[in-house]
This record gives C-alpha cells, structure tokens and sequence, in this order.
C-alpha cells in the first residue's frame, strides 16, 4: 500500500511527537544522576560525535563564509540559553507541567515572527495569543494552589520554563530568516552545536567545581580548563546505566531522529498545520509521567490548560 504525502507527514510527525514527549520524563530522571549543565555538555559533545562526519562530507563540496560561522556560533549561543533554562526548568517543575508549557512556542513564534520579521498577525491571531497567554501563566502560577510542593522552586521552574518556550521563538525566527538568506539548514546545526559546546564546556566545569568543590580547585585559565574537562571525564566512568541511557536518548533519538523526522514532515505540509503536534507532546509526556514519575494532573491545572488550549484554537484556526 502506497501512503500519500500527508499519511506520511502524520506518520513522521507522530513520531517527532512520541520522541519529543518522552523526552521531559528522561530529562528529569537523567537529571537525578547529572546536574543540568553537565547533562547539556555530555549531551552536546555527542551530539558532535554523531554529527560530525555527516557534516565533513557535506562540506567537501559547500564552503562557508567566515562572517557566516561568526552568526551561527552567536544563533547556538542563543539556544544554549534556552536549552539552560528548560533543564533548570524541569529540575524544579513537574514533567506534564513542563511540557505543556514548552510546547506553546508555535504561539510565541507567531508574535516573534511579526515583531522581528513583521509578518502580519490578525486581529484572531491577537486574541487567540491574549487567551494562551492567561492559560499559561495560570498554570505557571500554580505552585500558590499547591501545598504539596515548595512554591517558590515550583514557580521557578514554571517560569523558566515558559521563558525557554519564548527565547526559543527568537532562535526559530531568526534561523527561518537564516533559512531563507541561503544559509543550509547542515551549516546552520552544526554550529549550533559548536556554540553550545563553547558556552557549556566552562559552565560544566564551574557546575562541578561548586558541586565537588573540597575535591579540585579550578579557574578559567586554559591550562586549569582542561583539567575540569578531565574530571569530567572521570564523571562517565561512574555514570549508571540509567544516565548513560538519558544520554543517548537525549542525543540520538530527541536531537537527531526526531529533527531528522520533524523536517521531513515539514517537507511534506503546511508548517501550520505540522504546528498541532508540538501541542500534543503533553498527551504522549502525561502517561509516561504518570507511569514512571507517579506525576498527577491537579484540577486547577486542567483549568489552565483548558483556557490555553482554546487560545491555541483560536490562533491556529484558519
């Protein structure tokens, strides 16, 4: 049975969305073994790992411009930010909540679109965006309806969180323009990863400093840095396998297959209607939470959900 090109954009962006909802319950379990910005480094440097050789032979037949390579290590700067506050965010926040609210970035990627790009945004669209917007910071203000967690932590979470759905707009508009200015969607990933690396390599070695800090003494001097990076090295000769697992998860499965997977859906139809399964990660993420992390659904946040939902509705209706 042949499939037809919109059978097969569902199917790949089904996937996307398995792989993307999954990933906050192994974010936060991975996190009980390694602290964030380590996870991130690890993460990264396997990320260049498996990347690297895909992108040396795409090079031997593109060159890049040096002014290009300066833009796109400031573009992976931008999203090391981001990818920061969500993994602080989901240390301190629960998975469903988490997810829900990270998954409203088509939202703010529409409003970064019109102040950045000035495409036009409709008086629905408006609307639609105001009503999101209340759902979403009814649900970041949560933790005050909760006594069973600690509500500042929880807030912060949330409120992190939410700003990574924000700043992570920024990077997707930005690299849309990058996109249609002719630089390759190649070039683009793997200087991001190069970014990423230069902003948590230092801040990975400061992390374990402060967490290890009676072991080893280290500053920010060259020699001194790789001596962190040695003791971080060190870190995965104890690693479980259980963080091993995060790891490759994280680097394989939800940064490769599931980018690889999400592009091909995109090939394949209207971004705008590809924009409905980022809002269904949080249906895949609730059962896996609530299996492996006995994470519940409060009555007030399915309120807030609610309200968010109809905002989504309304901004995506065409």
């Amino acid at each position: 049975m042949v499939l037809s090109a919109r059978t097969k954009a569902y199917v790949y962006l089904g996937i996307t969305t398995a792989i993307w909802g999954v990933a906050a319950v192994v974010i936060k379990t991975t996190l009980n073994y390694l602290p964030p910005v380590t996870f991130l480094f690890f993460r990264y440097v396997l990320n260049l790992i498996f990347f690297l050789p895909i992108f040396l032979v795409w090079k031997q037949k593109n060159h890049i411009k040096l002014h290009r390579v300066i833009t796109l290590l400031a573009l992976g700067s931008l999203l090391s930010a981001s990818l920061l506050l969500i993994f602080f965010g989901f240390q301190q926040t629960s998975a469903i909540e988490g997810t829900f609210l990270s998954s409203l970035s088509p939202i703010f990627v529409v409003v970064s679109g019109a102040l950045f790009l000035k495409e036009k945004i409709t008086r629905q669209e408006k609307i639609g965006f105001f009503i999101t917007l209340v759902g979403a910071l009814s649900i970041t203000l949560l933790p005050y309806l909760d006594t069973t967690v600690n509500p500042l932590q929880h807030l912060g979470g949330n409120l992190m969180t939410l700003a990574y759905s924000v700043i992570y707009s920024v990077y997707f508009i930005i690299s849309k323009y990058l996109l249609n200015h002719k630089h390759h969607p190649m070039e683009i990933v793997f200087f991001t990863i190069i970014g990423g690396l230069i902003i948590f390599w230092p801040l990975s070695v400061w992390e374990q400093y402060l967490i290890n800090a009676p072991l080893y003494h280290i500053s920010f001097l060259p020699g001194k840095a790789f001596i962190g990076l040695y003791h971080l090295g060190a870190i995965l000769n104890k690693l479980p396998l259980g963080a091993w697992f995060g790891l490759f998860y994280m680097s394989i499965f939800s940064t490769i297959l599931a980018n690889w997977t999400n592009i091909k859906g995109l090939e394949l139809i209207e971004a705008s209607e590809a924009t409905i399964f980022t809002y269904l990660q949080p249906v895949v993420t609730f059962p896996v939470a609530f299996i492996i992390l006995g994470e519940s659904l409060p009555a007030f946040f399915l309120a807030g959900a609610l309200i968010t939902a109809l905002g989504v509705y309304i901004t995506e209706k065409r």
